[in-house]
């Protein structure tokens, strides 16, 4: 597959996440919704470990770190992200997310001075 196609095809599925989210946040709830989100994206980033042929080691000291930026910046993040969607509009939602990219430049620009 070409890497624009992965490309485009990756900016459709997170842009028509809000959707979603706000969809099945009134069924499902936000936490659960988040924890199906975690386990459907761990199967498929398991199934892609193990069909990688460069299979890399991660450091048992690096363990804790990786369990505490999965729990902090993206659990709780979805968490967080879900009851806001339900709260509001699909458009509005939409729009702050959309909006992450440009706040990552300015972010950068104003205190890391890239």
């Amino acid at each position: 597959m070409s890497s624009y196609v992965i490309l485009l095809l990756s900016v459709v599925i997170w842009g028509s996440s809000v959707v979603a989210t706000r969809i099945a946040g009134f069924t499902v709830g936000p936490i659960p919704l988040a924890f199906l989100r975690m386990v459907i994206a761990s199967l498929i980033m398991g199934i892609v470990h193990l069909t990688n042929r460069k299979k890399q080691k991660i450091a048992r000291k690096d363990m804790f770190l990786i369990f505490l930026s999965a729990l902090i910046g993206v659990s709780i993040y979805y968490v967080v992200e879900n009851y806001g969607v339900i709260m509001t509009s699909a458009s509005t939602a939409s729009l702050i997310s959309g909006s992450y990219p440009a706040m990552a430049l300015l972010v950068g620009a104003l205190f890391f001075h890239e």
